[in-house]
């Protein structure tokens, strides 16, 4: 008999770390999930008793060796100020892991992430699975609010950008992967200016052969992503962008979160839950 990969579970809430900004992260035990969860899916939860409809997030993190899921999120509203009040021990409603994550391009063994804000749970979790495979990562996010971590100052510099800018992901530095931070407000080492403009400067010191390698991984809010797909136009690179978008089922029956896309001149209405949320960048219709 087939194995499901689609969960309803309650699941324990086994930490909480808070960071500024209101950002939260939730270490969950849901062995099921964590045993197939793949970077860029993600998880619909029950906030609370009174409201029915469950919220979507993305995966920080699975392990299937602890059986351990992560979800990072921002208390914006009534379901996420729910949320933020539970407490270790408590049990949630989980359903996942669902829709389509990141697949590795086998024919560019190199990869250039980009995360951008909430976006940046699915593009870590990336990040730590093209390690694992023995792909060469350079990792760039960026943040409105303070990050979710406690952010370092670089061991090595990254050619391409400024020496000013040596503020990383410490995650990212003891896994041994490049990584540099940007912010427009100002934050200290960090690139003052957009993640992709950031990631420009560092794609514009590679050579032709070092680009036919690469290919573009982004997660983020729209102008980020139209802006990634922007980038990889310029630099003749194949994108692949996972899409956030409000969803209300979040399996695909009430189509709330269609989008529009185009293959072979062919434009199609897609769903974000489940014919997403990762999509090849060059077929998302965006304002280039």
């Amino acid at each position: 008999m087939r194995k499901p990969n689609l969960f309803d579970i309650s699941v324990e809430l086994q930490q909480i770390r808070t960071h500024a900004g209101n950002t939260h992260i939730f270490k969950m035990y849901a062995p099921d999930v964590a045993a197939t969860a793949q970077p860029g899916q993600f998880v619909q939860i029950r906030c609370h008793e009174l409201l029915p409809l469950r919220r979507p997030f993305s995966l920080l993190s699975a392990d299937p060796g602890s059986g351990e899921i992560e979800i990072l999120f921002k208390q914006v509203g009534e379901g996420t100020k729910h949320l933020a009040n539970c407490e270790v021990g408590d049990y949630l409603q989980l359903l996942g892991p669902i829709g389509n994550g990141f697949h590795l391009d086998s024919n560019r063994p190199r990869a250039v992430l980009l995360g951008g804000g909430v976006g940046m749970p699915p593009i870590l979790f990336l990040a730590k699975k093209l390690q694992q495979q023995g792909i060469t990562t350079t990792l760039f996010l960026g943040s409105e609010i303070p990050f979710p971590f406690a952010v370092e100052t670089s061991k090595h510099t990254l050619p391409g950008i400024s020496r000013n800018v040596d503020r990383v992901c410490p995650q990212a530095q003891e896994a041994g992967i490049p990584s540099r931070l940007a912010s427009l407000n100002n934050m200290a080492g960090c690139y003052s200016g957009y993640v992709t403009d950031l990631a420009n400067d560092w794609l514009n010191q590679l050579t032709d052969e070092d680009k036919n390698q690469l290919c573009v991984y982004a997660c983020g809010p729209t102008p980020m992503l139209n802006a990634s797909a922007t980038l990889a136009d310029t630099h003749q690179l194949p994108s692949q962008l996972c899409v956030e978008e409000f969803m209300a089922c979040g399996v695909g029956g009430c189509a709330g979160c269609v989008i529009e896309t185009v293959t072979n001149n062919e434009i199609k209405m897609q769903r974000v839950c489940v014919d997403g949320p990762v999509f090849d960048g060059a077929t998302i219709l965006v304002n280039r």
